[in-house]
């Protein structure tokens, strides 16, 4: 399961970035975990964006369930509102697996479709290299699913998500 979307508006194009973080062993990821025994999938997001990325967050949108083909697990997408407004970058030091520092990042994710451009295809190849395949699988599925939605219902996620 991952969580955490923003909007990003600049002069050329709307999109949104959904977070991610440099791990120093494994690189390029997403924040993910799993779901422990009698918690709901809203529950293990919210944990994980507080214990891997230091990030107080409330659920705002369901967004997709994706089965990772690399894995076998069901992945549950989340939008989700940060007590505070994020960065564009930060490290922060997780106690997972001993402690390690991340990198976290807003990567591009989808573009309004008023809007589409090569632009967005571009900037997501060239950074989709650097991440494991279970993470490109996972993108590549949001950036469909996202792009896929009524306008009505996209235009609702974005309303709801904080501007950058």
């Amino acid at each position: 399961m991952s969580g955490g979307l923003r909007q990003h508006l600049n002069a050329k194009i709307k999109y949104l970035e959904i977070l991610a973080f440099g791990h120093p062993l494994a690189g390029l990821q997403l924040v993910k975990g799993t779901i422990e025994l009698g918690k709901l999938p809203t529950q293990a997001a919210l944990r994980e964006l507080r214990e891997e990325a230091g990030i107080q967050a409330s659920v705002i949108c369901h967004l997709c369930n994706q089965k990772n083909a690399a894995t076998g697990q069901l992945w549950h997408f989340y939008g989700c509102h940060a007590s505070k407004v994020l960065p564009d970058q930060w490290q922060f030091f997780t106690q997972d697996d001993g402690g390690y520092w991340f990198e976290f990042f807003w990567h591009p994710l989808v573009i309004n479709r008023s809007q589409q451009t090569d632009w967005l295809a571009n900037e997501s190849k060239t950074v989709l290299k650097d991440w494991h395949s279970m993470f490109q699988q996972a993108l590549q599925f949001l950036q469909q699913r996202l792009t896929a939605i009524s306008s009505d219902e996209l235009d609702r996620i974005l309303s709801s998500i904080r501007h950058c």
